[in-house]
């Protein structure tokens, strides 16, 4: 996409927009996680553990664990992503994920912009750990990356930074017509 934009190119989502969906979106990966963790947890016979008795998770469990995040993550969106081009908070929000040419994306597109956004993401969730801890300085420095984003996506008016590396673009859903 060049430095201008003109009138037949369609208006790009702006920060709150993106950063609304991005939490209703959050929200419901949150809702997810917590399903595979429940499934992972029946699968290692979690209810057959002595009562009373704390135990951490193995290794094995943790792994099983963040591969079904990882695997329901990338389904999420990728299913919203190829369909229509949204996912739930993105629809609630009326912004759509795109090519520069206005196509879907494909699986090799979906990967790649989630491969570019995930450092992004998992060094903000550092980051608010960090702050439910009280390591306000570490909460600084690991959210530094995503606060560079958003000041790219305030300041170029082009997209976010993975926005440019997936050659992808997140626009504003037109109002369909009234009657």
């Amino acid at each position: 996409m060049t430095a201008t934009t003109t009138a037949t190119d369609p208006r790009l989502a702006g920060l709150f927009r993106r950063f609304a969906a991005g939490f209703y979106d959050g929200l419901l990966l949150l809702a997810l996680a917590m399903i595979a963790g429940l499934l992972v947890f029946i699968a290692a016979g979690g209810m057959s553990r002595p009562v009373g008795t704390l135990q951490a998770p193995s290794l094995l469990e943790r792994l099983a664990n963040l591969l079904l995040v990882v695997t329901f993550v990338t389904l999420y969106f990728g299913y919203g992503w190829r369909k229509a081009g949204q996912t739930l908070g993105m629809k609630a929000w009326k912004i759509r994920t795109e090519y520069q040419d206005a196509t879907l994306l494909h699986w090799g597109g979906v990967l790649r912009r989630l491969g570019c956004a995930a450092p992004f993401y998992l060094l903000l969730l550092m980051s608010v750990l960090g702050l439910m801890q009280q390591r306000y300085l570490l909460a600084l420095v690991l959210s530094l990356p995503m606060l560079a984003n958003a000041g790219w996506l305030l300041w170029t008016r082009q997209g976010a930074l993975h926005d440019l590396w997936s050659d992808t673009r997140v626009v504003v859903v037109p109002e369909p017509p009234k009657a």
